[in-house]
């Protein structure tokens, strides 16, 4: 019953019901038609009935006629035979039948007309009777003829008056249906029109509502592509399932790859992921909804994400499946939970170290006392001695955890990170080994932050000790610096970093990393993965807790076997000046050694002249190359111990002038300036020795340490 199927659809019902009335108007006029051509049939067969039996009634008379006038050629039995036939005309008639022409079964004469007949059939019988006893008596009288003519005319008579009034019902019935065809034609016609305007109109309403359909289509196909959860739509075949389309948040997600699993199986597709299969399964056996929590790894793209399947079913036999990506949404929740964790162990070790200082306060004093109080050379003296010692142990582990809980003290002043790390720089070549090659990429141009100096030197020292301890074995250990701006969408995926401009200064070495349950709990206090007499727990959580206080972030990432990155966000300074410079400058590594500068910018020279005196330096200033060599020509071999100059000059560049000293001095440090980068320095693989770049602009600070590790080195 398939292929009539479509007699059922609903817009077909308005059609199909005109279809109806058309087909019943037309039986009708089929009925009338019949109804006509009866009628007009059965007064015909009267009327020829009837003019077959005056026909007949006549040649029965004209034949007695001749033979009561002696003619011999006819016989008496003829006329009667006549009368006969006559007679049985209008029987016929009478019974619906037509001697002539054989037609349907008609309808008998109406009751008037049945009187009538019945009368003239009488009056036949009366007027046969009469010529058989005028025949069986041939002798002429007078008076018998003239019966008979007087019966005969009587008879003519009522013959041709009824078929005058057959005639008369057969032309008014002729009209009357005639009329009534033309009629049921006229409203047939109207009934046409009607149904042509009518199909005219549905044509229109389909014609719209195929435009309506199509536009919907194409509004739900730019909703669908616009859904911002990928949504891949499924077709199930028997007992599989064949992927057919996708929007565009699940090529954004896939990157693309999606594309090559169009009409391919999901039996093929997750063949490996049979809890998909099982999802897939249900949802089309039981026609209902879904949801899953999966972690799936997407192959091609090589990213593994946490998503939120929902399983749709959709009659008739599709499955819509929707992917939310909850990765972000993990990870803050991660993040809420992890500060909030932090939150409530800061506030217990806060509480733990304050209420502890005063204990260790008490114990110190009363040790001091008991000490001053006992005479020396007792052994109780060295005992009370160790316990001081253990009290000041003791206190700078509360002064710890007092830094992990953000309840000490600062003095912020506005630091340029890079001059604070470079005066660290001695310091952190004597934490580290040879094994471990220390490195900085440092941008000349970072901005200001307002930081407690002496706390951002101990957490760079806490981060270095750190990656010390992950590379045993040796390795690379690097710290940069940089200008960032976090915008919304970085701000968005880390909870506690607010939209701004920080400065960043990251540690990363190449050792042993983190699992990922050792990266949730580094920050807590007291956590280690060291043995007990390596480490106390508190190095990362003073980091922490300093990088907190001052309103920055931390973050972590790792990778075992593969390394450790840490970086550090400060919130940048609006103020265009650093704190205390003078102070800042006499902490700067300073020399007495002389200098030479070559230099054809005129601020350029004057600047760094300055600098370089205010360091304590002695300094020679040439305009460019020739004259610098002229004057290391005319100085003592040895009198000069350092040559400062610029890559690209007038008469004689920079390298030129390299490759010269080299020939006259080969003992003389070479430092060169430039505004280009350390790759065009690369390309001059002829110098004697590796020299050192400055790239210009370069603080002070930066000036001071370059110079000195290049005298030193």
């Amino acid at each position: 019953m398939k292929r009539f199927a479509w007699l059922r659809r609903k817009e077909l019902r308005p059609l199909i019901a005109l279809l109806s009335v058309a087909l019943v108007s037309i039986a009708l006029l089929q009925w009338n038609y019949y109804q006509m051509r009866s009628m007009i049939q059965s007064q015909i067969t009267a009327f020829n009935g009837m003019t077959q039996a005056r026909l007949n009634m006549k040649r029965g008379y004209l034949i007695a006629e001749q033979v009561l006038n002696g003619n011999q050629t006819l016989l008496p039995q003829d006329a009667i035979a006549y009368l006969d036939q006559a007679i049985l005309a209008v029987d016929d008639w009478q019974q619906g039948k037509n001697p002539v022409v054989v037609f349907d079964q008609l309808l008998p004469p109406d009751p008037p007309t049945q009187q009538a007949l019945t009368d003239y059939r009488q009056h036949l019988v009366s007027f046969r009777a009469l010529l058989l006893q005028h025949l069986n008596r041939p002798q002429e009288q007078a008076q018998t003829t003239i019966d008979r003519r007087i019966a005969f005319s009587e008879l003519e008579s009522e013959a041709e008056q009824l078929e005058n009034r057959l005639y008369l019902d057969l032309e008014l019935s002729i009209k009357r249906q005639a009329e009534r065809y033309s009629l049921m034609l006229v409203g047939w016609l109207i009934f046409l029109v009607i149904i042509a305007g009518v199909v005219y109109r549905l044509l229109g309403l389909q014609r719209l509502a195929v435009a309506q359909l199509a536009a919907s289509e194409k509004q739900f196909r730019a909703q669908y592509r616009g859904i911002p959860i990928p949504t891949y739509t499924w077709r199930c075949i028997d007992d599989d399932f064949i992927l057919e389309g996708f929007n565009d948040a699940a090529m954004i997600i896939t990157q693309g790859a999606i594309t090559k699993f169009v009409n391919q199986s999901a039996r093929i597709v997750y063949r490996n992921e049979p809890e998909i299969l099982h999802h897939f399964e249900r949802c089309q056996r039981e026609k209902i909804t879904l949801h899953q929590e999966i972690r799936y790894e997407f192959k091609l793209i090589n990213q593994v994400k946490d998503l939120y399947v929902s399983y749709v079913f959709i009659e008739p036999d599709f499955i819509m499946v929707h992917t939310e990506d909850r990765t972000d949404r993990n990870q803050l929740q991660m993040q809420l939970i992890r500060a909030q964790k932090m939150e409530s162990i800061g506030r217990l070790a806060g509480g733990v170290a304050h209420d502890f200082n005063n204990l260790l306060t008490a114990i110190s004093g009363y040790t001091t006392l008991a000490i001053d109080s006992a005479q020396q050379g007792f052994p109780v003296v060295e005992e009370l001695t160790e316990i001081q010692h253990a009290t000041d142990r003791a206190a700078m582990l509360t002064s710890q955890l007092l830094t992990f809980a953000r309840k000490q003290q600062i003095q912020p002043k506005i630091v340029n990170i890079n001059d604070l790390i470079m005066s660290m720089e001695k310091l952190i070549r004597r934490v580290l080994p040879e094994s471990i090659q220390w490195r900085t990429v440092l941008n000349v141009n970072i901005d200001l932050v307002l930081a407690d100096i002496g706390q951002i030197e101990q957490v760079l020292l806490n981060l270095v000790v750190n990656a010390r301890d992950a590379m045993p074995q040796g390795g690379n250990l690097l710290v940069e610096t940089n200008n960032v701006a976090v915008d919304a969408n970085y701000a968005r995926t880390h909870i506690d970093v607010p939209i701004g401009n920080y400065v960043l200064f990251a540690v990363s070495d190449t050792g042993i990393g983190m699992t990922q349950e050792v990266q949730s709990r580094a920050f807590e206090p007291f956590f280690t993965t060291k043995s007990d007499h390596e480490g106390t727990g508190l190095g990362l959580a003073t980091c922490y807790g300093i990088i907190k206080q001052h309103g920055g972030h931390i973050g972590l990432y790792s990778e075992v076997n593969h390394g450790t990155t840490i970086k550090i966000y400060l919130p940048r300074s609006e103020q265009a000046q650093l704190d205390d410079a003078p102070s800042l400058i006499q902490n700067l590594p300073r020399g007495t050694e002389t200098i030479l500068v070559s230099e054809d910018e005129p601020q350029v020279r004057a600047v760094l002249v300055r600098m370089l005196q205010g360091l304590g330096y002695s300094v020679l200033e040439a305009l460019h190359g020739s004259e610098a060599l002229a004057l290391l020509q005319a100085q003592a071999l040895g009198t000069i111990q350092l040559l400062i100059t610029d890559m690209v000059m007038p008469q004689m560049g920079g390298f030129e002038l390299s490759q010269r000293v080299a020939e006259l001095d080969p003992q003389l440090k070479i430092l060169f300036i430039s505004g280009y980068s350390e790759h065009s320095l690369a390309q001059h693989q002829q110098l004697a020795q590796q020299p050192l770049l400055l790239s210009k602009p370069f603080s002070l600070a930066t000036l001071a340490q370059t110079v000195r590790k290049v005298l030193d080195d």
